[in-house]
């Protein structure tokens, strides 16, 4: 491919400016930006547009896959010759009776490199998908990196954030986004767990009520520790003001729980917690 005599753009396309996908590629976004000098600029899915009125000379995602506005504009932009970069949120799953490609229609990747976070996940790529070898390459998980660069806080300090002072032992717990059950939105996701309409929807539910009574009765066994229940950061938009019911906000009578929504970062939640916890959960 034949560069331009120029400065090369890029458009970085998120659901959000914070949380997994984000921390995903910005290690990446400042190596352009630092060693290639390429002018990244990081955009909204909503904003897609811009790739027609900007045309950019790179397109960065997350995924191509797990998020059917992903995939759009992946499809998009390579169709029209754009280049695309996609990395994959969530890396490290099991492999058996598994839809690796869920939203991504076309079940091929976009990008021309392929990035695994194992070893035994390339192997899937390359035995089972038959993916060509040369393209792939181990990149771990990076979005866990920021674990190692960014600053931590003491257990001590949250706690008296809190007025928590009088717990010595916390238990963290990640929210799945069951407040969801409801929302159109989720169609998408019980089509691609293979329970389309009411059945995914009374899955949620069962799965929802289940989680949130071992929550109750470990709260309740264990009147010592403090259990901090974490909203996921995307069990709602910004617009929405009411909170849908989740397996986490029927529990906030109890003394020993703190419920958090963006109150806090997730990585600072892991470190002070003596014990971490979820349903299912890339943290």
């Amino acid at each position: 491919m034949k560069l331009p005599n120029r400065k090369l753009k890029a458009f970085c396309f998120l659901v959000s400016d914070e949380g997994r996908d984000f921390y995903l590629l910005i290690a990446f976004i400042h190596y352009l930006e630092e060693y290639m000098n390429i002018s990244v600029s990081l955009e909204f899915v909503w904003d897609a547009h811009k790739i027609r009125t900007q045309r950019p000379d790179l397109v960065i995602l997350p995924n191509s896959r797990g998020n059917h506005l992903y995939y759009q504009i992946a499809t998009y932009a390579k169709k029209n010759g754009i280049l695309v970069f996609c990395h994959d949120s969530e890396g490290n799953f099991a492999t058996e009776n598994f839809d690796y490609w869920a939203l991504n229609l076309d079940k091929k990747s976009h990008s021309p490199v392929i990035f695994a976070w194992n070893e035994r996940i390339k192997r899937y790529f390359v035995n089972t998908l038959h993916l060509p070898e040369s393209s792939i390459y181990i990149s771990g998980g990076p979005g866990f990196d920021k674990y190692q660069y960014l600053p931590k806080v003491s257990k001590s300090e949250v706690l008296k954030k809190y007025n928590k002072e009088n717990y010595t032992k916390i238990v963290g717990y990640a929210g799945w986004a069951f407040g969801k059950a409801n929302k159109s939105e989720l169609e998408l996701i019980y089509d691609y767990l293979d329970m389309p309409g009411e059945i995914g929807k009374n899955w949620m539910q069962e799965q929802r009520s289940g989680v949130e009574d071992m929550l109750k009765a470990m709260i309740e066994k264990h009147q010592d520790v403090l259990f901090i229940l974490k909203k996921h950061p995307r069990e709602n938009y910004e617009s929405e003001k009411i909170e849908s019911i989740n397996e986490m906000n029927q529990l906030t009578e109890f003394s020993n729980v703190l419920y958090l929504k963006d109150d806090e970062e997730i990585q600072d939640l892991i470190g002070v917690s003596d014990l971490w916890t979820a349903f299912e959960s890339t943290s």
